[in-house]
Parts: structure tokens; sequence; C-alpha cells
């Protein structure tokens, strides 16, 4: 089922060496399976105990969270040899949102104890599933913060504020496209698109190719 290559391409097995992929293959390969997932089919709903984590070997996939008045809200967007379900690791048992399947594509499931012997066989591979688990720790903390503002603006102010807070940098970039930055943000392109051009002609921010470089840090805050 597994193989060193789709290590490889997979967002925690990037970072490990030749050695370290050749020793825990064989673990997370045991009792691991490949499912086909069509457009718009459920992969897990919220509720759902985590027994395995799951890798996108095709296609992508959005989770949702909803609000307390049943607004649906993009809560994650996963992309291809991306990881679900790995903060199971560190005690999560059940699923926080809904994820469904944004196109058809290849999912594999590994057992979760297989992770878990992988890392007590491997100082290497447990560095990195604890580096990947901190991160994304902190990404879904911000965006289920993230999922409680109504507003759109709300939402723009708060993750430009979190970006600069978090590096010490005023300029904060637009990751791969201004489609990402709103799906991350659970906006459409074009209200994105609006409310970064409202803060720049009220002065907060001024727009540049790549990038959001904030002008002014104690107006932003005051703006969520």
């Amino acid at each position: 089922m597994l193989s060193i290559e789709i290590l490889k391409q997979n967002d925690v097995g990037a970072t490990l060496s030749q050695e370290c992929l050749e020793q825990v293959m064989p673990i997370l390969d045991q009792n691991a399976f490949r499912k086909e997932v069509s457009a718009g089919e459920t992969i897990h709903n919220v509720g759902d105990t985590i027994h395995y984590i799951t890798i996108l070997e095709e296609g992508s996939a959005s989770s949702y969270c909803y609000t307390k008045k049943g607004e649906q809200i993009l809560f994650f967007l996963f992309r291809q040899n991306e990881s679900i379900g790995m903060l199971s690791i560190a005690g999560q048992s059940t699923y926080r949102a809904d994820m469904v399947a944004d196109k058809p594509g290849k999912v594999i499931y590994i057992p979760r104890e297989n992770y878990l012997k992988a890392m007590q066989k491997s100082p290497e591979f447990l560095r990195a599933v604890l580096a990947y688990i901190c991160a994304k720790a902190d990404e879904q903390l911000d965006i289920s913060i993230l999922a409680r503002f109504k507003y759109a603006n709300d939402r723009i102010c708060y993750y430009l504020y979190q970006q600069c807070m978090r590096t010490g940098d005023m300029q904060v970039p637009i990751q791969q496209s201004i489609e990402n930055m709103a799906n991350y943000l659970g906006l459409s392109r074009s209200v994105l698109s609006k409310g970064l051009h409202a803060l720049e002609k009220a002065g907060v921010v001024k727009l540049e190719t790549g990038k959001v470089i904030v002008l002014d840090l104690e107006k932003l805050k005051d703006s969520i």
C-alpha cells in the first residue's frame, strides 16, 4: 500500500532522511488501505472517532464547521499529500469538523497506532511528527477563532494582526495565491479583495504583489 515515494511527498515524510523512511515505512504500512473518493463524498463527519491518520494521495478536501445558527463555514483546506488527523496523536480523539472531498481523489488510511509505534522506533520520526503537530495546532487554533467571526472584515483584520504578532514582521505574504488566502479565511476571492482594498483606502495596509504591508498595527487591531 505505502511506499517510500508516497511518504517522501507527504507533508511529514518530506523532512525525513532516507534511512528513517526505510525504517518507518513497514510499520506505517501495516493494515493500511487506500480508498477512492468522488467529488462531494464525505470522508468523515464531526464527532467521528479518529482511528486512522489519512493522507490525501490525490485530490483535495475541505473541512467545515458550523455557527450556532447552523451557518456552514470553511474550517480548513487540505491539499494533495497532506495528512489528516495528526492531532489525534497528541490526544484529540474525535474529528472537530466534517470533511468532504472537493474533487475525485484517493485517500490512504493508516492506523493511528502505527504512527505511535513508528515514533517509538525512530527518534527522527518522533521529532518530525511533534514539530508538525505543534505547527498544525497553532494553525487550527487560529482557524477555529477565525470561524467565530461572522463578518469578513473581522476575519481579515484578525488574520493580518495575528501574522504580524507571530512573526514580528509587518509584511504578510500572500501564500501561493489570493485564492488560497481566501480559502483559508473561508471567504470568496472577491470579498477578500474588497476587504483588503477597503483597509488600504483607510490607510491601514498597503497592497503589493505577493504581500500585504501593515502600516498601522494598532488601527488594524481596533478594526477587529
